[in-house]
């Protein structure tokens, strides 16, 4: 028997999806075509779902995608060629924003620094960074830039912003843009799914006493091989150049794996009656398919800060107690679970 969702959590997606329309469409100020940069080449299912709400946004804007790139693959010959002149540039949003992920934000930077002449939109973010120079640095890269809008996914990030003299926008995250998404019923009781990657935190270690070792992430878990197979193809194409050629396999392949790698995060997930994770698209998919989840947090907040400013009435989401063990939250999230079906 497929899972219900609760009336107000079906509200709840309905109106922070409208209010991401809101602000992209007041960032886009009127435009119709853009570039959209940093193709989530990778296997976090995170990034895609982000990818895939903003392709649904976009579309239901009206706004064509002119040019899609990644780091790798990116062209200002190919940018200008096929996007009109002072038509936007928009950078994925997520939560690379910072000196965490140096080969994003080395990538953003370069970007921001040369596309003077072109508006350029940062798509909502988690920013976070451990260097107060690479902050004033990367800020100040901003200033520079004749036309650049910031959108962050937290106020934090949003207060971070201001203290080095860049108003950002407060939105929240384009995965809500997918809407509701139906899910089967579950086969066991959790799922835990933690970070194995920079933003691991032992914070909850003895919470999570006993259930690491059936801890599943979904960076780490074999994802179909087809999948592998994409990727190798992109690689290889971008790093040779050979964009005439394989432009519109490309095209293809950053249509397919998105979605490939949004169901293979939706069937990880759909196993348990509840999730235990502190991965923020865990949390937010989780809550897009009407699933009780139990929060935990990253390295630097990124949950917590997310969950205070937009899921905090959610009827799915559930934050451990001091001193409530990881069994109790569970029950508690699986019996709020049930009333709602």
């Amino acid at each position: 028997m497929p899972r219900h969702h609760d009336s107000r959590n079906l509200e709840s997606i309905g109106a922070l999806a409208e209010q991401y329309r809101s602000v992209l469409r007041s960032a886009l100020d009127g435009a119709r075509d853009v570039a959209l940069l940093d193709f989530p080449n990778y296997a976090n299912v995170g990034d895609s779902l982000i990818w895939l709400g903003q392709l649904a946004a976009l579309r239901t804007l009206g706004v064509r995608i002119r040019y899609i790139a990644t780091a790798e693959s990116f062209s200002w010959r190919e940018l200008n060629r096929r996007l009109p002149q002072h038509a936007p540039i928009l950078f994925s949003g997520g939560g690379n924003l910072g000196d965490q992920y140096p080969r994003i934000q080395d990538f953003r930077s370069r970007v921001l620094r040369e596309s003077s002449q072109r508006p350029f939109v940062q798509l909502p973010q988690s920013i976070h960074f451990r260097s107060d120079f690479e902050a004033a640095g990367f800020f100040e890269t901003v200033r520079r830039h004749s036309a650049a809008t910031l959108l962050v996914r937290d106020q934090e990030s949003a207060t971070l912003a201001t203290s080095f003299g860049v108003q950002a926008l407060l939105c929240p995250d384009a995965a809500f843009c997918l809407g509701p998404i139906p899910a089967p019923e579950a086969v066991q009781p959790q799922v835990v799914l933690l970070r194995t990657d920079e933003e691991t935190t032992s914070r909850f270690d003895s919470l999570l006493a006993g259930h690491h070792g059936s801890a599943v992430d979904w960076i780490r878990v074999p994802h179909p091989r087809v999948h592998s197979y994409l990727c190798d193809l992109t690689f290889v194409a971008e790093s040779r150049r050979m964009f005439p050629l394989v432009a519109p396999f490309l095209g293809l392949i950053y249509s397919i794996l998105p979605r490939a790698r949004y169901a293979f995060g939706k069937q990880t997930l759909a196993r348990g009656e509840v999730l235990v994770t502190d991965r923020l698209h865990g949390h937010i998919l989780a809550t897009l398919m009407g699933m009780p989840n139990v929060l935990l947090d990253n390295n630097y907040g990124k949950l917590a800060r997310f969950h205070r400013d937009w899921t905090s009435n959610s009827p799915y989401a559930f934050v451990p107690r001091e001193e409530e063990t990881l069994e109790a939250v569970c029950a508690r999230a699986k019996r709020a679970g049930e009333a709602r079906q």
